[in-house]
C-alpha cells in the first residue's frame, strides 16, 4: 500500500524475472529511438511479457525548454496519456497537436514505426535495450565544468580548485566546488523514468541527484529550488526553496557502479526511487508529494527536469526509459519486483541469520534508534559515544570510548556503523535481548534548561557589573558583556540544543574561546593605533580581518569574534583621547583588553555555575539494561552464565551508592555480598594500610578479599572521597545461577527448540511431542552433525523433508543403492542383514550412509531397514547435504584441527601430500625466561627454542604430485580489509623487516581488492626464502619433523638455485610413483609476530609496546599457504582461480575462534568427513551394532565452543579482575583439499 508523505521501504537482493527496471549498463546496445507522436494506440512488451496498451494523443501544449528559455532541442514524452513535445529542429519532424498532422517524410515515420515495433519486441528480453530508452541528454551547459561525450549521454567532470576554510575548531577544511548538471528536456505530466549510473571516480559529501519541480530547464539559486532528491547517504531528502527535511527512507549510498533509477508521475505527483547494480536491486522506495509540498498550485509540479550534484572528479550517465501505462494508472507506480523469498525486511533476514527471533531484532532496533539522531539508519562515532555514556552514567575516558567504538568499528574501516553491525556486533559479543525491555530515552529538557539559565545568569550578572562600573566612576563604562554573553551562548546553548553531552566540561572548546578573545581584542587595539579615527570604516576592516588571521594563526574558531572587534572599535572611538601617546594606551587597554580579560574569567564561573546546576538538578537516569559495557563486564566476569541469563542476574542486582569512607567489608568478618563497581573509586586496606585502589570494573567478593575457607574478608574495602556507585548480589544468589554451568548445552537448544522443531519438523505426531522430546532431537542434531552452529540449526531442518512410513514399508534394500539418510522421530525400524534381524531403531536414530552403506560397493545399502510400525521420519538427500555442506563457508568442513607442538597433521592438497606441524613456545619463555616455579620450567622443544630470538617455527614435509612451477610462501587473509593511512604507512614499515627477516627483497605485498573477492590480501615470497630447505630422494633418510630439531640442508643461495633449475625443467624427476621429499622449516618472522598474543612485537620505534595485528588483518582467520600460479606469468596478479595449494593452514586468535565454534560463523572445527561425497556425515566410532550412528559419540565441542549438556569443566564462579578478560591463544587446523569436492572460492 502506497503511504501519502512517507515512502515505503523493501528490499530485495536481485532483480525478479520480470522486473522492468534494469541493471546497471554503461551504455543501450544501439542507438535511442526517436518515437514518432501520432493519434493511434501502441503496444509496448516489458518486463514479463505482459502487454501494455498507450496512448499517444497529442493533446497537451507544448512544454520543452532549455536554460534559455527556447523551445527547441528538447523532447519529452509522458506515458499517462498526455504528452510533452516540443517543436523539432528544422531536419526533424513537426507535430502539431491541434489535428495530429504532421510534416515528416513517410520514410522516416515508417522506420520510427519500425523501430516501435522491434521495441515491442525486444523489451521482454532485454531491460536496457535502446528501443526503450529515449533520446535523454546532458545540458550544453554540464560543458563548462566537464565533458560531454559526442551522444550527449556521459559525462565527465574535470578536476577544479578547492576552496580551504575554517572548521568550527579552527582547522583548515577543503571544500569542492558544487556543480548541477541536469537534463536538457523539460518533462510536462506523464511518467518518465531517469536511469542515472555512477560509472566512476568519487563522491562528495553534497553528491546527490533528484528531480526539479519548475516551468522551465534552467541553473536556479538552490535556495529558490522545489525538489526531491536522494543524496549520497542514501536518505531521500526535499528542498521546499529554504526549507530542507529528511524522509525515515533509507536506501544503499551511493557510490561507483550503482545505478539510480527514479520515477516521476506528474499526473499523480508520486515518486519512485531504486537503487540497483550488477548484483540486482539493493533497496527502493516510493514517495507521495501529498503533505511534503503545498499543492494549491499543483500545476506548477507537473514539469520539472532531472538534476544531479557532482563535485569531486566523476563520471555519470543519463538515459530515460520510455515507459506505458495505463490511463489512470491505477494511482500508483509499478514496483521493482517483491522480496527475494529468504531475505524480506531486516527482522525477518537478520532472526533468520542469527537463529533469534523477530521480536529480538525489532527490541535492537529500538536500542539503535535511540542513538540513530539523524534517521538516516547510521550512527557516527559522536551519536555512538553519547549513547554509550547515557546508558552508564559516567563520563568516559576519550580511550575507553575509543576501546569500545574499535570494538564495533575497527579504525581500519569506515567510521560509522548500521544496524546490521551493530546487532550482529551485540549478538556475537554482548546483548541477548531475550530479557531486555525497551525504555523511553531520558528527554533532554534539562540539558537545554540548564544551559537556558547559563545564559540568564550571565546577562544578569554582567548588566550589574556594568552599572556598577560606571556608577563608580572607574572612568569609560567597561562593555564587559560582549566577549562573555557570545562565549556563553556558543558553549552552553548551542551544545544544548545539539543534545551534545559533556561540552559544558569541554576545556579546548573554552581554550579557543578565550585565546580568540584576547586575539580580537589585542587586533582592535593595534588597528585604532595604527589607523586612528579619521576612517571608522577602515578601522573597523583591519580590526575585523586582523581578527581572522589571529584565530587561522592560533588555530582557534569564536563566531562573533568579527563582530566583538568591531563593536571593541566603536566602543573606543567615543571615549579615548585623539593623541595617541602611553596615556592612550592605558586607556585603551582599559576600555578593550580589560573586558576581554575580565569577560574570559566571568566565562569560567558560569560554565562551572551551569555545571553545578546540571549535577545538582538534573534527572537521575536508572541504570539500563541496554548497557552493553555492564553486559560485557558480567559475560567476562561470571564465564559460566549462559547470554540469557545475564540480563536476568543484572535485574536482580541492587544498586548500592556508597557515600565517602563508608565500608563495603569489613576484615575478619562474614561477607555475604559480591560487588561491581560503576563509577567511583574503593579503596582497599589491609592490617591499616591501604593495599590498593579499585576503580570501574572491579570486582569484590569470593575470589578477591575472601577467604576460601571460611569466607571471611581478607581486606577492609571502603568508599573513596567522591564515592562509589556499586551493584550488589548476593553471594547465595550467584551461586543459584551458577549452578546452570553444566546445562549451558541444554539452555541453549531449550530456548529454540520449540521455534524450530515445531513450526519446521512439520509433520504427524509432532504435536505430540513433548519439549523433552524437542531437546533430545536437537541434541543429536547437534551430536551428528557437530559443524552445525546454533544459528545453523534451522537450515539444516530446512533442507530436510518430513516422511511418514506405514507399517512394513521398507526405507533401504540391502544390496541396493541409497541416495537418502533418515533421522527417526518416532516410531521402530528393524535391521535384517542376510535375511537375519541384528537391530531394532527407536527415536533419535540415524539411517544412512555411516551405518548402513557400504562404501566399496558404490554406495549401496548393506542392510534392510523396514518399518515395524508407523513411523515419522526427516529424510535428507545426500546430495543436498554436499551442496548443504558448500553453503558453511565453501570447504569449511574439508579442516581438521591441528595443535600446537604435537604430533604431525596429515594433509593432501592439490599438489601436495604430506603433514605438517607447528611449534610454538609458551609467553612467560620469550627472551628466555625463567619462571618462578622451577618445576614449570621445562616445556615441549625446549631445547629448540632456548637461546634462540624465534618464538614458533613451521615444518612441512611430503612430496608433490607433479613438477610444481613457481612456488610462493605465505600468509593470506580470506577478505579484503580496508586500510587507512595510518596503517598502509605502518605495513610499508613492517615489510621491510620481514624482507630483512628472510634476506629477501622479492617479498609480494597485495592489499587486494574491495570489489573483488578473488584477489585476495597476501604477503608472499618465492618458497627458497625457507629458512631450511631439505630434499630426499629417498623417502627412509628423510627426518622426522616431530624430532627436537633438524639437520641443516640447503641455504637461501642453494636452495634459490635449486628452485630455478626446476622450474626451468631441469632439477629430479616428478614421477606419478613418487618423487623426492621435501622437508621445509620457516621460522623468519617469528622473532617479530607473536602469533599466541596475536601482534607485532620489539618493533623500530615502538619502545618495547607490542602492536596487534587486527588493524592489519581484521577479525577474520589468517592463512599461512604455499602455492603455485597456474599458467600465469611472475608479474600476473595471484587471483583464486589460479592458485593451487601446496599448503593451507588456517590460524586464528582464540577470541575468534570461540565465535566460530558458536556458530556465530561457521565452524571450522569438524571432525574428519567419512568420505569426500559426503563431507558432513562422520563414522561412528562403535563397530559393535547397528544402532544409530549417534549411539557414543564423544563430545564434539572444545572448551571455547558450545559445552555439551554432560560437559564437566571446572569453571569459577567469578573471574578475577587483574586477569586478563579477552585472553588469546593459538588455534591452528590444516585443510585437506581434493579437486573432486572442493569448490574454488
Amino acid at each position: 500500500m502506497f503511504c501519502a508523505g512517507e515512502p515505503a521501504y523493501v528490499t530485495a537482493e536481485h532483480v525478479c524475472d520480470g522486473s522492468i527496471f534494469p541493471r546497471v549498463t554503461n551504455s543501450p546496445l544501439q542507438d535511442p529511438v526517436k518515437v514518432a507522436v501520432r493519434g493511434e494506440r501502441i503496444r509496448l512488451s516489458v518486463g514479463s511479457g505482459k502487454r501494455l496498451d498507450m496512448d499517444l494523443d497529442g493533446h497537451d501544449s507544448n512544454c520543452g525548454s532549455t536554460e534559455d528559455g527556447s523551445d527547441h532541442d528538447t523532447f519529452s514524452l509522458g506515458s499517462s496519456g498526455s504528452n510533452c513535445a516540443s517543436t523539432a529542429k528544422s531536419d526533424e519532424m513537426e507535430y502539431k497537436s491541434g489535428n495530429g498532422m504532421h510534416h515528416a517524410p513517410a520514410s522516416d515515420i515508417k522506420a520510427e514505426s519500425a523501430a516501435i515495433e522491434r521495441t515491442a519486441e525486444d523489451t521482454s528480453s532485454q531491460h536496457t535495450s535502446s528501443a526503450s530508452l529515449s533520446p535523454c541528454r546532458w545540458h550544453k551547459s554540464a560543458s563548462t565544468v566537464g565533458s560531454i561525450s559526442a551522444d550527449g549521454h556521459v559525462f565527465t567532470k574535470t578536476a577544479s580548485g578547492q576552496k580551504v576554510v575554517m572548521n568550527d575548531r579552527g582547522m583548515p577544511m577543503e571544500l569542492s566546488s558544487i556543480c548541477m548538471v541536469f537534463d536538457s528536456t523539460l518533462r510536462c505530466r506523464g511518467v518518465h523514468t531517469y536511469h542515472y549510473c555512477i560509472l566512476n571516480g568519487e563522491l562528495g559529501a553534497a553528491d546527490g541527484a533528484g528531480f526539479v519541480f519548475d516551468s522551465k530547464v534552467r541553473r536556479n539559486n538552490i535556495q529558490q529550488m522545489r525538489t526531491v532528491f536522494l543524496n549520497k547517504r542514501g536518505v531521500i531528502c526535499i528542498r521546499d526553496r529554504q526549507n530542507v527535511r529528511k524522509l525515515k527512507a533509507q536506501l544503499p549510498p551511493l557510490e561507483p557502479g550503482l545505478c539510480l533509477t527514479m520515477t516521476v508521475d506528474l499526473d499523480n505527483l508520486q515518486m519512485q526511487f531504486v537503487i540497483s547494480s550488477n548484483e540486482g536491486i539493493g533497496g527502493y522506495a516510493e514517495v507521495s508529494l501529498e503533505g511534503l509540498f503545498d499543492l494549491s498550485m499543483k500545476a506548477s509540479f507537473q514539469s520539472g527536469f532531472f538534476c544531479a550534484v557532482v563535485t569531486k572528479e566523476i563520471s555519470v550517465s543519463l538515459w530515460c526509459n520510455l515507459m506505458a501505462m495505463h490511463k489512470g494508472g491505477g494511482g500508483r507506480l509499478p514496483r521493482p519486483c517483491e522480496p527475494v523469498r529468504g531475505v524480506g525486511v531486516p527482522a525477518k533476514r537478520l532472526s533468520r541469520q542469527y537463529g533469534c527471533s523477530e521480536d529480538e531484532v525489532e527490541r535492537s532496533l529500538s536500542v539503535f534508534n535511540l542513538a540513530d539522531r539523524s534517521g538516516d539508519g547510521f550512527i557516527m562515532r559522536e551519536e555512538f559515544s553519547e549513547l554509550v555514556e547515557r546508558t552508564l552514567k559516567v563520563e568516559l575516558t576519550p580511550e575507553e570510548l575509543d576501546r569500545y567504538w574499535q570494538d564495533i568499528c575497527p579504525e581500519n574501516g569506515p567510521q560509522r556503523i548500521g544496524f546490521d553491525e551493530w546487532f550482529g556486533w551485540v549478538r556475537r559479543n554482548y546483548l541477548p535481548f531475550q530479557e531486555l525491555t525497551v525504555e523511553a530515552p531520558v528527554p533532554e529538557s534539562y540539558e537545554l534548561v540548564t544551559s537556558a539559565l547559563g545564559v540568564a545568569l550571565a546577562v544578569y550578572v554582567l548588566g550589574h557589573l556594568d552599572a556598577v562600573a560606571s556608577f563608580g566612576g572607574l572612568g569609560a563604562k567597561l562593555t564587559l558583556w560582549a566577549p562573555p554573553l557570545g562565549s556563553v551562548v556558543v558553549l552552553l546553548f548551542g551544545p544544548g540544543l545539539q543534545g551534545r553531552r559533556g561540552a559544558l566540561g569541554d576545556t579546548e572548546a573554552v581554550r579557543t574561546v578565550l585565546v580568540a578573545c584576547f586575539g580580537c581584542a589585542l587586533c582592535a587595539l593595534l588597528a585604532l593605533y595604527t589607523l586612528g579615527g579619521e576612517d571608522p570604516s577602515l578601522t573597523r576592516a583591519a580590526a575585523a580581518s586582523g581578527s581572522l588571521l589571529w584565530m587561522r594563526a592560533t588555530r582557534s574558531l569564536f563566531a562573533p569574534a568579527g563582530a566583538f572587534a568591531t563593536l571593541a572599535v566603536d566602543e573606543s572611538l567615543l571615549h579615548l583621547p585623539e593623541v595617541r601617546d602611553l596615556q592612550w594606551v592605558l586607556e585603551g587597554v582599559q576600555v578593550i583588553v580589560v573586558p576581554a580579560i575580565c569577560g574570559s574569567l566571568f566565562l569560567f564561573a558560569a560554565q562551572s555555575a551551569a555545571v553545578w546546576l546540571r549535577k545538582s538538578f538534573a534527572l537521575q537516569e536508572p541504570l539500563s539494561l541496554q548497557d552493553s559495557w555492564l553486559l560485557g563486564e558480567l559475560r567476562n566476569t561470571f564465564p559460566s552464565l549462559p547470554k540469557q541469563e545475564l540480563s536476568k542476574l543484572l535485574k536482580e542486582a541492587e544498586e548500592v551508592f556508597y557515600p565517602p569512607k563508608a565500608a563495603l567489608t569489613e576484615q575478619g568478618t562474614v561477607n555475604d555480598y559480591l560487588w561491581l563497581v560503576i563509577s567511583g573509586k574503593l579503596l582497599v586496606d589491609v592490617s591499616g594500610q591501604v593495599a590498593s585502589t579499585l576503580e570501574r570494573k572491579a570486582i569484590i567478593g569470593e575470589v578477591t578479599f575472601l577467604d576460601p575457607r571460611d569466607k571471611l574478608a581478607t581486606a577492609t574495602v571502603y568508599a573513596a572521597p567522591n564515592g562509589a556507585r556499586t551493584l550488589r548480589w548476593s553471594q547465595q544468589r550467584l551461586r543459584e545461577f551458577c549452578a546452570v554451568e553444566n546445562s549451558l548445552g541444554e539452555r541453549l537448544l531449550s530456548a529454540i527448540s520449540e521455534e524450530l522443531i515445531e513450526k519446521m519438523v512439520r509433520g504427524r505426531g509432532a504435536g505430540r511431542r513433548s519439549p523433552e522430546e524437542s531437546l533430545r532431537l536437537l541434541t543429536q542434531l547437534r551430536r551428528t552433525f557437530p559443524q552445525l552452529g546454533t544459528a545453523e540449526v534451522p537450515r539444516f531442518l530446512k533442507a530436510a523433508e518430513s516422511v511418514s512410513y506405514t507399517q512394513n514399508s521398507c526405507l533401504t534394500k540391502q544390496g541396493e543403492e541409497n541416495k537418502y539418510l533418515w533421522l527417526v522421530l518416532f516410531g521402530t525400524l528393524t535391521v535384517t542383514v542376510d535375511s537375519q534381524l541384528v537391530a531394532q531403531l527407536s527415536d533419535g536414530a540415524l539411517i544412512g550412509e555411516a551405518t548402513f552403506l557400504g562404501f566399496a560397493e558404490q554406495g549401496r545399502a548393506t542392510a534392510t531397514v523396514r518399518s515395524e510400525e508407523e513411523c515419522l521420519t526427516q529424510r535428507l538427500s545426500q546430495r543436498e547435504l554436499q551442496l548443504l555442506s558448500v553453503t558453511f563457508q565453501g570447504a569449511s568442513s574439508s579442516y581438521q584441527p591441528m595443535q600446537l607442538n604435537s604430533v604431525p597433521t596429515e594433509f593432501e592438497c592439490d599438489n601436495f601430500i604430506g603433514r605438517c606441524m607447528l611449534l610454538h613456545r609458551p609467553a612467560w619463555s620469550y627472551d628466555d625466561a625463567e619462571p618462578q616455579d622451577l618445576a614449570q620450567a621445562h616445556y615441549p622443544y625446549k631445547e629448540h627454542f632456548h637461546g634462540r630470538k624465534r618464538l614458533w617455527e613451521w615444518r612441512i614435509q611430503g612430496r608433490f604430485k607433479r613438477r610444481p612451477g613457481v612456488l610462493y610462501c605465505g600468509v593470506e587473509l580470506e577478505r579484503y580489509v580496508p586500510v587507512n593511512f595510518t596503517t598502509r604507512t605502518l605495513m610499508r614499515g613492517i615489510i621491510p623487516l620481514v624482507q630483512g627477516a628472510l634476506q629477501c627483497k622479492q617479498i609480494r605485498h597485495e592489499i587486494g581488492k574491495e570489489n573483488d573477492p578473488s584477489f585476495r590480501p597476501t604477503v608472499v615470497a618465492p618458497i627458497w626464502a625457507a629458512d631450511n630447505t631439505l630434499i630426499h630422494e629417498d623417502p627412509s633418510a628423510a627426518p622426522n619433523i616431530a624430532d627436537i630439531s633438524l639437520p641443516a640442508g640447503y641455504s637461501r643461495k642453494a636452495a634459490r638455485h635449486f628452485w630455478d633449475e626446476v622450474w626451468n625443467g631441469g632439477g629430479p624427476s616428478f614421477e606419478v610413483s613418487g618423487g623426492p621429499i621435501f622437508t621445509f622449516a620457516i621460522w623468519g618472522p617469528a622473532q617479530l609476530l607473536d602469533l599466541r598474543a596475536w601482534v607485532f612485537r620489539k618493533l623500530p620505534l615502538m619502545w618495547g609496546r607490542s602492536l596487534s595485528l587486527e588493524p592489519f588483518v581484521g577479525k577474520q582467520p589468517v592463512h599461512a599457504v604455499i602455492y603455485e600460479l597456474c599458467g600465469q606469468d611472475a608479474e600476473a596478479e595471484h587471483h583464486q582461480a589460479h592458485k593451487a595449494y601446496v599448503m593451507d593452514v588456517r590460524v586464528m586468535p582464540e577470541a575468534l575462534w570461540s565465535s566460530f565454534a558458536m556458530g556465530e560463523e561457521t565452524s571450522s572445527l569438524v571432525p574428519s568427513p567419512v568420505d569426500c561425497e559426503n563431507p558432513l556425515i562422520k563414522r561412528s566410532p562403535s563397530c559393535d551394532s547397528f544402532c544409530s550412528a549417534l549411539s557414543e559419540l564423544e563430545d564434539t565441542e572444545d572448551r571455547r565452543g558450545l559445552l555439551s549438556p554432560v560437559s564437566d569443566l571446572p569453571l569459577p564462579l567469578v573471574r578475577q579482575n587483574s586477569e586478563v578478560r579477552w585472553r588469546l591463544d593459538l588455534r591452528a587446523c590444516c585443510r585437506r583439499r581434493r579437486r573432486n569436492n572442493f569448490l574454488l572460492d
